[in-house]
């Protein structure tokens, strides 16, 4: 079957399922220009459920076409736990999409997936009219969001990185990030004199964490306990916090697991650790074993949402994975360029809509976009090309 002969079937609406599952098979690895395609399955209301679900795993650019299934609600009756299975990168492009069914955005704003729970209640059909004080509403969720790590960062950039965050860019948790870099330069450098009142109790969990005054060296015996809630602290810092976190003989089973998913650095303190179970031991001695695949492997038991700790930790460690570096980039003003305003993560276009010198069509468009947050954003670059986001400065004039 030719690619032409499998698009014209996909879009005929009587084809049956059998014939669809044949047609989806057309998609093999490697295959170019087969979006259309694609599309055209996941938008066919003939499609089976789990062919639906298989082809958006290899094919995520197919979630426009879920969107535009009818037979979606349909899928969600006869299973509930439907949208559970479909990838969550899936549902983070479908909620890309400004004109979504009300349905179905206020269901995935209940997904067990943070990240796209979050883009649904930040989708304009949730709320349409952007209201005074999104400002502060943008500052305090951006603050507490777990940020993309610096590993792979510019080298050349990270004195701009500082200087953003001395100037009151960057909410408290990017402090405790670059405070934290595996990077040495970077962390003398952001514990200056301009920045250290701002992380005076993150130095001293550093300082007990190393057993190190001055943070040189680490001792090969912790000179004090640290609770769990220092320990999840360090868990939710840059690299070489989330090291010290891992080599923590106080670290919970729980943690460890969640940590056994973070970088190759990482998990080689998590193997060391004499408290880790051997579930995550014999996890991790896979071939395979890399990322947040070691978490899913493990089966780690569903965390509260919300604000629990725990949870940020397990999503600090799946967003290093799920979302390139560039967040923080575009944030701290790097190199202007027009596709991070096309980025599937609204993160990332919220960050080119605020500090970028984006050209006017592109903020036009922008301003009709599906998250409310990037909208407002860009309404108000457009209305005035000065204005600027600075997280300090907002949250400061709300909590004096």
């Amino acid at each position: 079957m030719t690619v032409d002969q499998a698009l014209s079937l996909a879009q005929d609406s009587s084809t049956d399922a059998a014939t669809l599952e044949r047609v989806a098979q057309v998609l093999r690895p490697g295959l170019k220009d087969g979006t259309a395609l694609a599309l055209a399955i996941a938008a066919n209301p003939n499609t089976h459920p789990e062919t639906l679900i298989a082809l958006l795993t290899d094919r995520p650019s197919g979630s426009h076409g879920l969107a535009q299934n009818p037979a979606t609600a349909l899928f969600l009756l006869d299973d509930p736990l439907f949208f559970e299975k479909v990838p969550s990168p899936v549902l983070r492009r479908t909620l890309n999409l400004p004109d979504l069914p009300r349905w179905l955005v206020e269901h995935l704003a209940g997904h067990n997936d943070a990240t796209v729970a979050l883009a649904a209640r930040l989708h304009r059909v949730v709320r349409p009219e952007v209201k005074m004080g999104w400002e502060v509403e943008a500052a305090r969720l951006i603050g507490t969001l777990p940020l993309a790590d610096l590993s792979g960062y510019p080298g050349g950039d990270w004195p701009h990185v500082c200087t953003a965050w001395s100037e009151g860019y960057a909410p408290q948790s990017v402090g405790e990030r670059l405070a934290s870099s595996h990077l040495r330069p970077l962390r003398e450098s952001i514990f200056g004199n301009e920045t250290r009142g701002r992380l005076t109790s993150f130095y001293e969990l550093l300082q007990r964490a190393t057993g190190s005054p001055t943070l040189e060296r680490i001792q090969p015996k912790f000179a004090h306990d640290l609770t769990e809630a220092e320990l999840i602290r360090l868990a939710r810092g840059g690299v070489w916090a989330r090291q010290l976190a891992a080599r923590h003989p106080a670290a919970s089973p729980e943690l460890l697991a969640i940590l056994a998913g973070d970088n190759e650095e990482v998990r080689k303190k998590v193997l060391k650790n004499p408290a880790t179970p051997d579930s995550i031991r014999t996890a991790l001695a896979e071939p395979t074993s890399h990322g947040y695949a070691v978490v899913r492997k493990l089966e780690l038991p569903p965390l509260p949402r919300d604000d629990h700790p725990l949870y940020s930790v397990l999503l600090s460690v799946r967003f290093n994975i799920d979302s390139a570096p560039v967040f923080l980039s575009r944030f701290f003003g790097g190199a202007s360029r027009q596709r991070e305003a096309s980025s599937v993560t609204w993160q990332v276009r919220f960050a080119s809509a605020c500090l970028d010198s984006l050209p006017e069509k592109t903020l036009e468009r922008l301003a009709g976009d599906a998250n409310r947050l990037v909208q407002a954003a860009a309404k108000n670059r457009l209305q005035d090309p000065d204005w600027r986001f600075r997280f300090a400065a907002i949250l400061e004039s709300r909590n004096p």
